[in-house]
């Protein structure tokens, strides 16, 4: 969790734009824009971080566990499962890579272009509109792979993956059930657009990323959700796939969602792995390859 965070004031009078490390090796940006009574903000953070975690649980009795990895550089999870008796087995890998890297912030008024990378910058007043543009470089890893099988009187299970407003969520109620999942998102680089007035914001947002998520799944049970969102700008979906089954059914899926920031004819040599072509096809961990679904 970040404690403090730097925070940036755009205003018709002055822009301040302040990009510091802050506590415990992390570094992150707050922006609040402002033209008259229009207003835009935006909070992002990560710091330099490699995890791993692996675990093995067999065994009959209760059982309830919670997982949260909350916000690098826009990917999050989260795992809530529990089940009052049954016999129970299940193993996990969570694999979680992030590297801190430069955040530039342009700002375009009327009176010329203000650039900021990690110092302050003030702009003259009487601004009628404000062009932001916001280039964040942490190249962010994250997969999570899970094997559950269960029969008792029931289990519930819930899972939720974010990569920068691609989401993937499932909801299962079961009393006999064979689960065995994958989630992998990477992302490298996020491209802000800004165009603020004091009647309106249009904002538009490319990123070199890709989600996946494999399925293999075996349930008799109450209830089994599936849903894929991909959210716009404002929050609201641009896609929405939802899924919903009782009873006994089988089921194997993969999920592919991919994006890249358009190319320019800025050279990227700041990353040797992933240009924005490339984003898709970067490796995750030689561990994780191995992982087949559907066989």
């Amino acid at each position: 969790m970040v404690k403090t965070i730097p925070h940036i004031l755009l205003a018709a009078i002055i822009l301040g734009v302040i990009l510091i490390p802050i506590s415990d090796a992390k570094i992150g940006y707050d922006v609040t824009a402002r033209v008259n009574s229009t207003s835009w903000t935006v909070h992002r953070s990560t710091h330099n971080l490699n995890f791993e975690m692996s675990g093995s649980v067999s065994g009959s009795g209760s059982f309830s566990k919670l997982t949260h990895i909350q916000n690098f550089a826009g990917i999050e999870s989260r795992e809530l499962s529990s089940a009052s008796a049954g016999q129970l087995n299940y193993d996990e890998l969570i694999q979680l890579q992030s590297l801190e890297g430069p955040v530039s912030i342009v700002a375009k008024l009327k009176s010329g272009t203000n650039e900021s990378i990690n110092e302050s910058v003030n702009v003259p007043p009487q601004v009628d509109f404000v062009n932001l543009e916001i280039d964040e470089r942490w190249p962010t890893r994250f997969a999570n792979y899970k094997k559950i099988s269960y029969l008792g009187p029931g289990i519930r299970t819930r899972e939720s993956y974010h990569n920068n407003r691609d989401v993937v969520s499932t909801s299962i109620d079961s009393w006999k059930l064979y689960k065995e999942s994958i989630y992998q998102a990477h992302i490298n680089r996020t491209v802000t657009s800004v165009k603020i007035t004091s009647d309106e914001v249009a904002e538009t947002t490319f990123a070199n990323k890709s989600s996946r998520y494999g399925l293999s799944l075996v349930t008799i049970g109450s209830s089994t959700n599936l849903d894929v969102i991909r959210l716009g700008e404002s929050g609201t979906p641009k896609l929405l796939i939802s899924q919903n089954y009782l009873g006994e059914h089988r089921m194997n899926l993969n999920i592919t969602m991919n994006d890249w920031v358009p190319p320019t004819e800025e050279p990227k040599e700041w990353l040797s792995c992933c240009d924005a072509e490339e984003a898709t096809k970067c490796p995750l961990t030689p561990s994780l390859e191995s992982f087949v679904f559907g066989s």
